[in-house]
């Protein structure tokens, strides 16, 4: 996914299920992802460029959304990383 691609995925993901405002009740959140890592906890998108996993992940905080304060979030990250990175 390009940049732009994974930021409309998460904007949808969000809408399309109504975590905003939970309106479904959900008990948990969990979120896999999936891809590239950059040195600096950066996430590297197919079309070289760079967003910040802490970023993304802080979009589902109580912070942002009162509706993410009374229950967990999971976050799966599974990142491949290049050799000369280590």
């Amino acid at each position: 996914m390009t940049k732009t691609d994974l930021q409309s995925f998460l904007v949808e993901l969000i809408a399309n299920h109504k975590l905003y405002k939970n309106t479904k009740k959900y008990d948990v959140l969990i979120i896999i992802i999936c891809g590239h890592r950059q040195k600096g906890n950066m996430f590297l998108t197919s079309d070289r460029s760079s967003l910040s996993i802490d970023k993304k992940r802080t979009t589902f905080n109580y912070h942002e959304a009162e509706s993410f304060k009374d229950f967990p979030k999971i976050f799966i990250l599974l990142f491949v990383v290049l050799k000369e990175q280590i």
